[in-house]
């Protein structure tokens, strides 16, 4: 493992009526084929991000903050989300730090 744990979120628009798929993965130098997991080589890609400090009761809100402030960028959105754990220390720290991610369209 090579970087912090990734949360991505596919077709999540915030509603709760609305299903979506989220993958949770680590980073790997190299996928060696053997275990239960599957490896996923992502491209590299722009996206529009920013950093929330905090536990993760409050990473909803942080989101909901963020989302508006990216689409008034007029810049074309992918409808995936990201949520990478820089910091971790437990799901109450103030200390967590979180960056908040949306991809844009190539």
């Amino acid at each position: 493992i090579t970087g912090p744990c990734t949360f991505t979120y596919e077709g999540c628009d915030g509603s709760f009526d609305r299903e979506f798929s989220m993958r949770v993965s680590f980073p790997v130098d190299g996928c060696l084929g053997q275990g239960s997991f599957a490896c996923t080589q992502i491209p590299a890609h722009e996206c529009l991000s920013t950093e929330y400090k905090g536990p993760m009761n409050g990473i909803g809100p942080a989101w909901s903050a963020f989302t508006p402030q990216a689409m008034q960028q007029g810049l074309a959105l992918l409808p995936v989300g990201r949520e990478v754990y820089t910091h971790w220390v437990d799901m109450d720290s103030q200390d967590n730090l979180t960056e908040l991610q949306i991809p844009l369209q190539g």
